[in-house]
């Protein structure tokens, strides 16, 4: 089968990145019954809107539907040095974020806004409601400057680290919670987990923590979903009696329909972005440090007659053992995203997903085919410096198609493990390769 797949949102930029194939892209494909029945790649250049274009329909947007309900949006302004940085709201400050979340009324949409003065905020903050959470940037810059104005609101674990809510999910602890809602904002946050302590589970051992967690947020196929942007989770270590734990992720999601665009996310012991089934787009992210980039596990969902999956696409991710990894997963499109000294991985029987038009530079292992594979599309990628094999494909089921990919400057090309017969492996392109396509018993 292919994937008739669309960038969701295509109104968000694939800015900053590079494009192997010449501008930002927007990628339709049809899911036909057979591999054969696939496309050259089905990309296409595309114009997008700008932020601000798309910021303004957005408001018309939510004023129409807010008139139809008769419900009027509210600000709530949030300050714990008492003085309002956002002025042209009248009326009572907040000192905490989760005060004011308290507060928010409850509506259909996010159409309410928490608006977050510059400063730090000890908090543990849990949202079941529908709201936009937005930190305000002291210069006005939109996105916000690298010289320190992405950290001007800064939400650090409470003292003595995170706590365990069994009420609300229970099996992560994260310094911001959302469960169970099906419209969320959050934008220009800083997630700082430095000191997020030794939460301990129903077991009494570490459990895992999260700077976000998102538990069945959004509805499938529609406008109501949480968007993460602009934001920045670090420092998502965990110690438990002065030794690391390796327990934190930077963003954990499960069941939920998201957007993740925009953020910087790093310095994260296992992955700065975990999605557990569920359907996201996860676009313009910079990743560095940690173990796995971007892992997605059970993740097949598709929404719409297209049958639309997530979508992967120009985010840069680097220093990892893995940049991404699909567990489990199908009908999601990886595409051109920026891999150093990290590779990608499809294992564990995923199937029906596109790898195309991804740069990675110094892998170990650059794409790995592997574990009952099947019907996968990796094509038109350029892997440069892999240390051992810039595609191995071990031990999978037929129907993968490995064409067109332009390896350089690597021991191993292809290296096939117990070779499918249904697979197509050829032609791709070789520069400075020792030995193009081999067999052997193990991946060197």
């Amino acid at each position: 089968m292919s994937t008739l797949r669309a960038f969701r949102d295509s109104s968000i930029p694939a800015h900053g990145h590079a494009d192997l194939g010449g501008g930002a892209v927007s990628c339709a494909r049809a899911r036909n019954p057979s591999p054969q029945s696939r496309t050259s790649d089905g990309c296409r250049p595309t114009t997008f809107m700008s932020r601000r274009a798309v910021g303004l329909a957005a408001l018309v947007l939510t004023a129409t539907f807010l008139h139809a309900q008769g419900v009027q949006a509210k600000t709530f302004v949030v300050s714990n040095t008492g003085i309002n940085c956002y002025p042209s709201v009248v009326g009572p400050l907040y000192q905490t974020i989760q005060a004011a979340i308290n507060a928010v009324p409850v509506a259909t949409n996010a159409a309410h806004v928490v608006m977050v003065c510059p400063g730090t905020y000890p908090e543990q903050i849990k949202i079941t409601k529908n709201v936009s959470i937005t930190g305000v940037l002291r210069d006005g810059t939109d996105p916000p400057e690298i010289a320190g104005n992405s950290s001007e609101i800064r939400i650090v674990p409470p003292i003595g680290g995170l706590t365990r809510d069994d009420a609300f999910k229970g099996n992560v602890a994260a310094q911001v919670s959302a469960q169970g809602i099906t419209d969320l904002n959050l934008t220009n946050l800083d997630i700082e987990g430095e000191g997020i302590g030794c939460p301990l589970g129903l077991d009494g051992l570490p459990m895992p923590t999260a700077g976000i967690a998102l538990y069945g947020v959004g509805l499938y196929g529609t406008a109501h979903k949480a968007t993460i942007s602009k934001s920045v989770v670090h420092n998502q270590i965990g110690f438990c009696g002065g030794q690391r734990s390796f327990t934190a992720d930077g963003i954990y999601t499960e069941d939920s329909w998201f957007t993740l665009d925009a953020n910087s996310l790093s310095h994260v012991d296992l992955s700065p972005i975990h999605q557990i089934r569920g359907i996201s787009k996860i676009t313009n992210n910079y990743l560095n440090l940690g173990y796995k980039g971007i892992l997605l596990t059970n993740v097949t969902e598709t929404y719409g007659a297209a049958l639309t999956g997530s979508t992967i696409s120009s985010n840069i991710v680097t220093n990892f053992n893995s940049g991404l990894i699909l567990d489990a997963s199908a009908n999601v499109l990886v595409s051109l995203n920026t891999f150093g000294h990290a590779g990608i991985a499809l294992d564990n029987s995923s199937t029906d997903n596109e790898v195309i038009k991804n740069m990675l530079v110094d892998p170990w292992h650059g794409i790995y085919v592997a574990n009952g594979a099947a019907r996968n599309t990796v094509k038109s990628n350029t892997i440069i410096r892999a240390v051992q094999v810039a595609i191995p494909v071990a031990f999978t089921y037929g129907g993968n198609i490995v064409t067109g990919n332009i390896i350089n400057q690597t021991p191993i090309g292809i290296y096939l493990v117990n070779p499918h017969p249904d697979n197509v492996i050829n032609p791709n392109t070789y520069y400075s390769t020792t030995v193009l396509t081999t067999t052997g018993p193990s991946v060197p």
